[in-house]
């Protein structure tokens, strides 16, 4: 498959807007800022809406699983409303999705995780449908990640010292046996929809009207699928992942539980106890998940999807993430 960005122009751009019935003109579009891999982003200048253009090649058969992501996850009042789904296109190879737009602010951190927590639970306490294509669903969502660890990991290893390749694979090993030892049990553990991708910069912080409280709203929900919610709550708090974005922000194990204070607070005492148990290992999995992303986006040339700035802190942050000596220190934290 070929590396090139699909990245279509303004003028194919208004050319499928209009095939849609949205009558706009080339002026009508704004470019966003750059700072996520797999989307292009163009507001409809007075209109409410953000047009939302995959740029990755082979995005075009995920655009329905796409669209079934933003539509189930509205009822939690947490993200974007759909309005329309462009279909693939001379001028729109991968097609696109037309939703609605939110004005906030990027989340901090800590100071912000009490509403992304509040987003989460509503997200998370959505009913699962008996149908759930086509939105993955994983037999074994344990499982299924660390299939996707074990491919980054060879992936980027080129990226990875050897310091660093003998702490990664000792954390594989050990989510090998986690998995082989609780395989029963993992079958039988938690679903919800979720994120997937939940690191704080995938929200913004809104005003609500009426309550006059922070509202965290979850704007990209491209990975979202059907497993545990156990994995959007570690990668939310992720000192890697919180990175990603927006140097110098920390978390201490207080921030870390009034997160999870807020969290069992919404979804309520049976989804604690149902919950809790898989929190550390799941965490354990997600940090593994996120280092092995990490070295394989490294030698991905990814980062050229970025803006500058953007592309500056991604590299300090992965940078930090994959340094032996912090890594050795972490996992050695959550054993």
């Amino acid at each position: 498959m070929s590396s090139r960005l699909i990245v279509p122009g303004r003028r194919a751009l208004v050319t499928a807007l209009n095939a849609a019935g949205a009558n706009v003109r080339a002026a009508t579009l704004e470019e966003l800022p750059r700072h996520g891999l797999a989307h292009r982003h163009w507001r409809l200048k007075g209109r409410g809406l953000v047009l939302r253009v995959p740029i990755l090649p082979g995005s075009a058969p995920l655009l329905t699983r796409q669209a079934a992501i933003f539509q189930r996850a509205a009822a939690s009042g947490h993200t974007p409303a759909l309005h329309a789904v462009l279909p693939p296109s001379r001028d729109l190879p991968s097609g696109a999705l037309l939703v609605e737009a939110v004005g906030g602010e990027v989340p901090r951190v800590p100071e912000n995780l009490v509403a992304i927590a509040t987003a989460l639970a509503a997200i998370h306490g959505l009913k699962v449908p008996r149908v759930r294509a086509p939105i993955p669903a994983p037999a074994e969502p344990f499982a299924a990640t660390l299939a996707l660890i074990e491919q980054n990991l060879e992936r980027g290893a080129s990226a990875l010292t050897p310091e660093t390749k003998a702490i990664l694979d000792a954390e594989r090993r050990w989510a090998r046996d986690f998995a082989r030892d609780h395989a029963k049990k993992l079958r039988t553990a938690p679903r919800t929809l979720i994120v997937t991708d939940g690191h704080p910069r995938n929200f913004l912080i809104v005003r609500d009207a009426r309550s006059g409280r922070d509202r965290a709203i979850c704007l990209d929900l491209e990975r979202g699928q059907y497993a545990s919610p156990a994995i959007d709550l570690a990668h939310a708090t992720l000192p890697m992942a919180v990175a990603w974005g927006r140097a110098g922000e920390r978390l201490s194990a207080a921030d870390r539980q009034r997160f999870l204070d807020a969290y069992f607070k919404a979804r309520g005492a049976a989804a604690s106890r149902a919950l809790r148990p898989w929190l550390q290992p799941f965490a354990r999995l997600v940090a593994l998940r996120t280092t092995a992303a990490y070295a394989a986006f490294q030698v991905s040339g990814a980062e050229r999807v970025l803006e500058p700035a953007a592309r500056t802190l991604a590299r300090q942050a992965i940078a930090e993430a994959l340094d032996a000596e912090r890594l050795a220190k972490f996992f050695s934290a959550m054993q």
